[in-house]
């Protein structure tokens, strides 16, 4: 005990000299560096894209985000129009334009439905929605008698849309 004792004496002596001050000053200081260094590092690689990325496992490309929001306007045109067919093809066009999306994020699957199935829960909010929405492209698509008024365009429009806006997409 009397070796355990005496070492323990030394450390305590050594961390309250003048000595132990000065090399804790130093790594206090050199701890703020690396913190300020690691802020810059994450300011210059663009931390924003790079958050984007890794919750939703890819960034769109601005070029396509500008290619989405043209379809888009002719989408929300359609949607005004007053007429059942301009209604449906709202919704086609919706659908498809999402499922592009889906697959630029690599998302897996060979259709809207695979993907959104093997999504993970952070990767798509209101995956339910989007399903639903699916389903009524689904039902336009197979059944041409299929009635879809303005309220029901308008929800299933509104599912796409936020979709592609937690996407950044839109």
């Amino acid at each position: 005990m009397d070796i355990l004792s005496s070492v323990s004496d030394i450390v305590v002596a050594a961390y309250n000299s003048h000595v132990g001050g000065f090399i804790r000053f130093l790594l206090m200081i050199y701890t703020i560096v690396l913190l300020i260094d690691l802020v810059l590092i994450l300011v210059l690689r663009g931390v924003q894209g790079n958050i984007i990325q890794t919750i939703y496992g890819a960034d769109m490309p601005s070029s396509y985000k500008g290619k989405v929001y043209k379809r888009w306007t002719r989408v929300e045109a359609q949607i005004q129009s007053g007429q059942e067919i301009q209604y449906k093809l709202a919704i086609l066009e919706a659908d498809t334009i999402v499922d592009e999306v889906l697959a630029i994020a690599k998302l897996e699957g060979e259709n809207m439905t695979e993907r959104l199935d093997k999504a993970l829960p952070y990767q798509v909010e209101h995956k339910d929605r989007l399903l639903w929405a699916h389903s009524i492209r689904n039902n336009i698509v197979r059944d041409n008698a299929f009635a879809v008024d303005k309220e029901l365009a308008e929800k299933t429009i509104g599912a796409y849309r936020e979709f592609l806006k937690s996407w950044e997409t839109l």
